[in-house]
C-alpha cells in the first residue's frame, strides 16, 4: 500500500512540476517562441517628427493610421522585468498604468499600443551613426508583456541602414556603474527586412 501511495505522490508531483515554468533554467522570456526584447514591423503611415515633439505627451495620437511612407515598428517586452528606453517626450496621462518594480518602487508604464516617439539610433552599413533629432530627451517604462509602436523615418531604413534602441532592465537603474562599465543593451531592426515584413 505504501508503495502505491509513494508512486501516486511521485506521479502527481512530477506532473505539477512539469506544468510550472522553469525559472531555474535562466530563461527570462514570457514566451519561449520569441526573443526577450524585439522589434517587429507594424505598418506604413505618417511618422512622428521628433523636432515637433513636446516635453510632455499623452500618447493619444493616431498618426500611424494616417497615410504616409514612414515605418511603424512595434517594441515588444517579452521578459519578466520592466525595461526603460529613451523617448523624445515624457509621457503622462491615462495611457500610462502603475507598475511595481522588483525592488518595490512604483513607476508609470506605457500601456499597450500607445504611439511613442522613441529615440532610436540610425546606423549605416559600416556602423557609422546618422545624426538626427535634438539633444533633449526623456525615458519611458515598458512593463513585462506589453508592446508599443513608434515611427521611423523612411530614409532611416533606406540604403542598407539599420536602427536600434538602447534600453535598460529595471534592476540596472539602481546600480552605480562607472561610465565605461555600464551595461549596454540594444534591440535592432535592419532595413533589408522591410522587403519581406511589409508584404
Amino acid at each position: 500500500m505504501r508503495a502505491i501511495i509513494f508512486c501516486l505522490f511521485v506521479a502527481i508531483t512530477g506532473t505539477a512540476l512539469a506544468q510550472q515554468p522553469n525559472i531555474a533554467d535562466g530563461d527570462i522570456r514570457l514566451s519561449r517562441d520569441h526573443p526577450a526584447i524585439y522589434l517587429t514591423f507594424e505598418r506604413r503611415g505618417k511618422g512622428i517628427d521628433p523636432m515637433q515633439s513636446r516635453l510632455g505627451e499623452t500618447g493619444d495620437t493616431e498618426l500611424s493610421k494616417q497615410k504616409g511612407d514612414d515605418i511603424w515598428l512595434r517594441l515588444h517586452n517579452n521578459c519578466r522585468w520592466a525595461i526603460l528606453f529613451p523617448t523624445w517626450s515624457l509621457y503622462v496621462g491615462k495611457r500610462l498604468a502603475p507598475f511595481r518594480l522588483s525592488d518595490g518602487r512604483s513607476v508609470l508604464s506605457l500601456t499597450d499600443d500607445i504611439e511613442v516617439n522613441a529615440r532610436y539610433v540610425v546606423a549605416e552599413q559600416n556602423s557609422k551613426t546618422v545624426p538626427y533629432g535634438g539633444d533633449s530627451y526623456s525615458s519611458s517604462w515598458l512593463a513585462p508583456g506589453r508592446s508599443v509602436i513608434f515611427s521611423v523615418a523612411r530614409e532611416h531604413l533606406a540604403h542598407d541602414r539599420s536602427i536600434y534602441l538602447y534600453f535598460n532592465y529595471e534592476w540596472e537603474r539602481s546600480e552605480n556603474w562607472s561610465y565605461n562599465l555600464a551595461p549596454e543593451h540594444r534591440v535592432m531592426y535592419w532595413g533589408y527586412r522591410l522587403e519581406s515584413d511589409a508584404k
